[in-house]
């Protein structure tokens, strides 16, 4: 019996295959468990269509995360901060801090911030930024004080 099957299926395939199995593994394991589905032809043209467009769309995601890389590489982060006399932040620039300014610089970007600790001091600082998980870039993050 042809299937398709809906999760990861170990021994069977991966979610989205299209897979020729006994009838009685597919009638009383994969179906009624809710892990495959008869691959009839309209279930099998819809398959194939959204693997054509998840396609389109990873390929748009890798150009998307290739423009903001060249940014992020030209320009640097840039940050205001109040700064206490002693020269430190009071509100230390984190990870999800990043990763908000370039989620609003870039926009639909999967976006993972490497830094090993928040930074708590004015100036310029390395910080490496992986985009959709396989694009890394060496950004530079700039923090300024505040004019307040």
């Amino acid at each position: 019996m042809k299937v398709i099957l809906l999760a990861n299926v170990k021994g069977v395939g991966k979610k989205g295959d299209i897979k020729e199995v006994a009838d009685g593994h597919a009638g009383n394991f994969l179906i009624p468990r809710g892990l495959a589905a008869a691959a009839t032809s309209g279930a099998v043209r819809n398959v194939e269509e959204a693997k054509v467009v998840a396609r389109k769309k990873k390929g748009r995601a890798r150009a998307g995360a290739k423009s903001v890389a060249r940014m992020l590489r030209k320009e640097p982060l840039v940050f205001e901060e109040r700064i206490s006399s002693a020269g430190k932040l009071y509100s230390a620039v984190s990870r999800k801090k990043i990763a908000t300014e370039i989620d609003r610089l870039a926009g639909d970007i999967e976006i993972k911030v490497d830094l090993d600790r928040p930074i708590k001091e004015p100036g310029e600082h390395r910080v490496k930024i992986i985009l959709n998980n396989n694009t890394t870039v060496d950004a530079r993050c700039v923090v300024r004080p505040s004019g307040n």
